[in-house]
């Protein structure tokens, strides 16, 4: 049996490395987004029907659990034509398709941690990163509060525990909707609530480009590697800065955070099958579509983050 899928078009191309024979390097238009680094300015076509159908016909992985190495038909699309190193960190823990890591939050809970006088008594047990990166996160909405956030109705791409919801709730948002690969049971609550990014996919196409905002922090790096149970896609990280761009409304926040090569004019590089660091090359495709507002730097112990809000323009 074949099931016809849908082109991506745009989506699954690296409109950075697209030449044409005898043509000359694009002129660099550069931005900010780290200490003396800077990466292109690029442009993608964006066809939002179609990004939503096939966001509504993916499915779990039918293969699990997924390979230990970059499958050699793939190698190329996933490294950016070589471009990006590779190591290895494999993981196997599938949520798409089931619950997730923690499929039930308390609504009682919620309201004490939005109602919390201290961001560190907030944070206590949620937060995954250290209360630095928490700071910076709660800066960042600060910063564009007065935007669209305040009132705003908005999503957050990927969570395991409710840290990031818990600091928009503070900072006034009207709603904001969690997509989670895996089932998250949210009790009765007035702003927090979870879906799937089926579920999603079937709003947007019923009322496309109905939020305000979008958020992620470290979720998007591992889109398309398989680790969580969704299906092998190169580009499936791109594909979800598209999905972002085409829920938003125009001039819409994007608050980005992903890990960073160190230092982040260093070459991409692909961990498989645990996430992506990303460098000049690689930021440049996530970012096409939009503009730049600030970007933030964090170096780690271990590795370094960059971490920015973005606005939709069209």
């Amino acid at each position: 049996m074949l099931r016809r899928v849908l082109d991506c078009g745009d989506s699954c191309v690296y409109v950075g490395l697209e030449r044409t024979p005898g043509e000359k390097e694009l002129e660099s238009i550069t931005s900010p987004v780290g200490p003396n680094v800077s990466v292109r300015k690029l442009s993608r076509k964006m066809h939002c029907p179609t990004t939503w159908l096939r966001l509504l016909s993916s499915c779990p992985a039918n293969d699990w659990p997924p390979p230990r190495t970059v499958p050699d038909a793939l190698r190329d699309a996933y490294t950016m034509g070589g471009r990006a190193a590779v190591s290895d960190f494999y993981f196997s823990q599938r949520y798409s398709g089931g619950d997730a890591m923690a499929p039930h939050w308390s609504s009682a809970d919620l309201d004490a941690r939005i109602a919390s006088s201290s961001l560190e008594e907030a944070m206590q047990g949620i937060y995954s990163y250290g209360m630095d990166e928490a700071r910076y996160v709660d800066h960042a909405i600060a910063r564009h509060s007065k935007g669209s956030i305040v009132n705003g109705v908005g999503v957050v791409w990927g969570s395991e525990l409710p840290w990031v919801e818990v600091l928009l709730a503070r900072h006034g948002v009207k709603q904001v909707v969690t997509v989670e690969y895996g089932r998250i049971h949210v009790q009765e609550h007035s702003v927090i609530s979870a879906t799937t990014p089926n579920q999603l996919a079937a709003m947007m196409l019923a009322h496309p480009r109905s939020f305000d905002f979008a958020a992620t922090f470290s979720s998007l790096e591992h889109s398309g590697l398989g680790r969580y149970g969704d299906s092998l896609n190169p580009y499936g990280d791109i594909e979800a800065a598209v999905q972002t761009w085409c829920l938003l409304r125009p001039g819409g926040i994007f608050l980005l955070g992903v890990p960073a090569s160190d230092p982040l004019a260093s070459k991409d590089h692909l961990v498989w099958n645990a996430h992506r660091y990303y460098g000049p090359l690689r930021l440049a495709e996530m970012f096409a579509g939009y503009e730049y507002l600030f970007a933030g730097y964090e170096k780690r112990s271990t590795h370094a983050r960059s971490v920015g809000p973005c606005t939709t323009r069209r």
